[in-house]
């Protein structure tokens, strides 16, 4: 399985389970992941990905939000895990016509735009179920990602510079309220 930097550890999940032409739940079952432990960013579950799939835990790690109590981390930036959530997944569609897959920090509610091609991020499904919402690997054929329905592209805002370089970032550790 080759690596898209950045991608959630859930992603990444889905797109093992396509490749072993299996659903994501039933992947998980039978590779022994609890979805729980998958979706908080749980050590278990980043590790077993890695065995399963070649790339290292660090790597899995830096695109996984992480939750800890009360707290939600993604790299070295806390911030309150109800800032988290909801059944909207959204993301980049220059980055998706790329490499398929989610990126981690696209699940953060503050950060509205890809850095890389300075588009703003659009709405891709709204799923209630909390491991669908993240099965890529079944959801993405279906989308429909056309030019005309795109957003134009804009400059990234400072505060969207400083957040992309914090959370890239190891080592320092700072706390969004």
């Amino acid at each position: 399985m080759s690596p898209n930097p950045g991608e959630s550890a859930a992603s990444l999940a889905s797109r093992l389970a396509r490749a072993n032409y299996v659903p994501l739940r039933e992947f998980l079952r039978d590779m022994g992941i609890k979805p729980s432990d998958l979706l908080a960013g749980e050590d278990v579950a980043l590790q077993r990905l890695a065995a399963l799939s070649g790339i290292p835990v660090a790597e899995i790690g830096a695109g996984t939000l992480r939750f800890q109590g009360d707290d939600a981390w993604f790299g070295d930036v806390r911030f309150p895990s109800r800032m988290v959530g909801g059944r909207l997944v959204r993301g980049c569609p220059d980055c998706l016509q790329i490499q398929p897959g989610l990126l981690g920090i696209w699940s953060l509610p503050f950060v509205m735009i890809c850095p890389e091609h300075r588009r703003p991020l659009i709405t891709l499904w709204a799923v209630q179920d909390e491991l669908d919402r993240h099965d890529v690997a079944s959801r993405l054929p279906e989308l429909e990602l056309r030019d005309e329905t795109l957003p134009a592209q804009r400059d990234v805002s400072e505060f969207e510079r400083w957040f992309f370089r914090k959370a890239q970032r190891t080592g320092e550790q700072g706390r969004l309220a």
